[in-house]
């Protein structure tokens, strides 16, 4: 709007799977029908009895294929590679369990600790390669694949060609089960072009669509997409993280001053939740603030020695990680990952719990 507005410190905030990404197809232009990404819904289009295509099978994919495949005339979902999925262990509470849990929270307490050990102890040390925990997580995933869908090539299909945890492990109900419907078909052969009534495949079968819908992720790299930040010498942060975007603690870089950020570079989890990492990081945060209100200061900033070899240690422990081990993914940047944290969520916690000022530096803008 051309709104501006002065403050001494910037905190973004804007999370990393919130901007939409939408592949270049040939002819996609052409399409006649109706097409929008999953994360912008179109309401007004009625799916009731169209072909509908779904192109990505991934994260987003699992979780609104099973809400629309009973009310579409032909669903066809075309995969790029297949994903490790697990069931999601969600079920409703009983009004009694509601009950007994205001009048005792420690149950509620207790219910999330549990939730928070399983995936500390079983699904984190398989990010790290471990092989009990990754069979036994990779033994769940085939179990619920086979004993869901009874077709074998279509098991096949479902196969993941990785390790298991070097891509996000998805959880979710339905997703297999909407697959064994009549009008339900996977394609795995690449997406050559579209017309304006339907999509082609590189093996030059051609599927009639009414409706597509992009189920293909968000942009993730480089970090901050479409947001334009200066620090100092105006240097620009997307040249600054030109090679992969990196920061101290995921919350502060170099030569910007006063800028913070939650759920920054080399903070996300392949395996527990991420409030936990950012309620840390706002407490961080703020003591820097409170570091440059005691030395009456105008800025702050993480000193550049602190920066990189922070940063030199998180690479090397990635580099042992299961994100590592696939030539690509949307944790990277060429060989670099960049989204990921190679820790357990204990451990970041109790990092950041300790602030260390002199890893800082204060002044003036």
């Amino acid at each position: 709007s051309g709104e501006q507005l002065s403050a001494q410190y910037l905190v973004a905030a804007v999370g990393q799977l919130h901007k939409p990404s939408v592949p270049q197809f040939a002819g996609a232009e052409s399409f006649a029908g109706a097409s929008f990404h999953s994360a912008r819904w179109d309401h007004s289009v009625d799916l009731a009895g169209k072909s509908v295509a779904v192109i990505g099978n991934a994260a987003s994919a699992v979780q609104f294929v099973p809400q629309i495949a009973d009310r579409v005339g032909q669903l066809t979902i075309y995969q790029r590679s297949a994903n490790w999925l697990a069931p999601k262990r969600d079920k409703p509470f009983t009004q009694r369990q509601k009950a007994l849990m205001r009048r005792f929270p420690l149950i509620k307490d207790l219910s999330r600790l549990k939730t928070y050990l399983r995936n500390e102890l079983l699904v984190y040390p398989t990010m790290k390669g471990n092989r009990l925990t990754s069979w036994l997580l990779r033994s769940g995933c085939l179990a619920y694949l086979n004993g869901t869908i009874e077709d074998a090539a279509l098991r096949q299909k479902l196969l993941p060609d990785y390790p298991i945890g070097a891509k996000r492990i998805l959880t979710a109900n339905g997703y297999y089960e909407a697959l064994t419907r009549d009008n339900v078909e996977l394609v795995t052969e690449p997406v050559e072009r579209f017309d304006a009534g339907g999509i082609t495949t590189s093996d030059g079968q051609r599927r009639a669509a009414d409706v597509v819908i992009y189920a293909t992720g968000f942009v993730t790299n480089p970090f901050l997409d479409g947001i334009h930040i200066s620090g100092r010498r105006q240097k620009p942060l997307h040249e600054h993280w030109a090679g992969g975007a990196h920061a101290y603690l995921g919350i502060a870089t170099h030569g910007f001053p006063n800028l913070f950020f939650l759920y920054g570079p080399n903070t996300n989890l392949g395996h527990n939740s991420i409030l936990l990492m950012v309620e840390a990081q706002v407490g961080h945060v703020l003591r820097a603030m409170q570091l440059a209100a005691r030395l009456d200061a105008e800025a702050v900033e993480v000193r550049e020695d602190v920066e990189a070899s922070y940063d030199t240690a998180i690479q090397r422990r990635l580099a042992n990680m299961t994100w590592s081990r696939i030539e690509a993914s949307w944790y990277k940047v060429g060989e670099r990952v960049t989204n990921n944290w190679p820790g357990s969520v204990g451990e970041y916690r109790r990092l950041l719990r300790a602030f260390r000022a002199e890893h800082w530096q204060a002044g003036g803008t």
